[in-house]
């Protein structure tokens, strides 16, 4: 069972663990967006990702493990075309972006794929970065920002439960499905555990006015936190979930299984398991005045250089 195949019935929150989960299998992904966010949601995002490629040797020219030989110049001009190619992707099907700034990237001789960008978007909640070739590998979007009606300004998490009907398995038929999932989950952790250790995704948010409230983020000052996704501690986490046969029985009798059969925690549980034992991740903001004139800077930045 694909861990990437578990992505589809999930609320955003899930998603999250899921699609990290299975970028991380693959590529042992590491993320990092530090944003700059306005009052009326327009921000820029440094967009930071490294993950392994296979690719990277061929590239500098590093000698074959097995045969000692250094790939010729065609190879390397291969490799380096499907790493370009990956680049590209990222900047062409990333979402919710006016353009794009001081787009870097590379492979380092260790075989590790380095991209690093500005991204100018004009609304934080429509604002995603894929991390795969196509939108399909897009990081759904966590957080939301909104304006409540006290003036005061609000970024928390998506809290959105799947609005689904719900089939229960029959009573005949848990023990047999529990079994199953068992043995699903010890393959996709027996695959995924060694590549899980440094994979993370990391949102550091500097918001135009003070922060008030904070859950859920660590607070760095009165106008930054950081939200830091440990995808090895989410691993484990529903890795014990799976186990708790009181929470699994129940899962399968309420229904609340995904397409493959495997159950899904409650909300509550998913959360806490998401926001370090905290019900919910929120900031809440007095506004202040923008951090930076939007339209000058996407103006500037999408100028050809001369």
């Amino acid at each position: 069972m694909p861990a990437s195949s578990l992505t589809h019935s999930w609320s955003n929150l899930g998603r999250l663990c899921w699609v990290v989960m299975g970028l991380s299998l693959s590529s042992c992904l590491q993320i990092e967006q530090t944003i700059t966010l306005n009052p009326d949601n327009s921000g820029k995002a440094l967009i930071q990702i490294s993950m392994i490629n296979p690719m990277g040797g061929l590239i500098q020219g590093t000698p074959d493990q097995a045969t000692g030989e250094i790939a010729g110049p065609l190879a390397q001009a291969m490799a380096a075309e499907m790493v370009k190619g990956f680049a590209d992707g990222i900047v062409r099907d990333s979402q919710g972006i006016d353009t794009w700034h001081q787009v870097h990237y590379g492979t380092t001789k260790e075989g590790r794929f380095n991209f690093e960008g500005v991204a100018y978007f004009p609304d934080f909640n429509a604002f995603s970065i894929t991390t795969t070739a196509g939108k399909s590998g897009s990081l759904p979007a966590l957080f939301r920002s909104e304006r409540l009606a006290n003036g005061k300004w609000v970024v928390r998490a998506l809290s959105d439960e799947p609005k689904t009907e719900n089939t229960p398995i029959p009573a005949g038929e848990i023990d047999a499905k529990i079994k199953e999932v068992r043995e699903n989950w010890a393959a996709i952790e027996a695959i995924a555990a060694p590549m899980m250790k440094d994979a993370k995704a990391v949102v550091r948010l500097q918001v135009a006015g003070n922060i008030q409230e904070c859950a859920g983020w660590k607070l760095s000052s009165a106008h930054t936190a950081t939200f830091e996704t440990d995808v090895n501690h989410i691993l484990t986490g529903l890795g014990a979930l799976i186990q708790d046969d009181t929470a699994v029985r129940k899962a399968m009798t309420e229904g609340r299984v995904n397409g493959e059969g495997l159950p899904q925690p409650d909300f509550g549980q998913l959360r806490k398991l998401l926001f370090d034992d905290e019900d919910k991740a929120e900031l809440v903001i007095d506004p202040g005045e923008p951090l930076f004139d939007y339209s000058a800077e996407v103006a500037a930045a999408a100028r050809p250089p001369r």
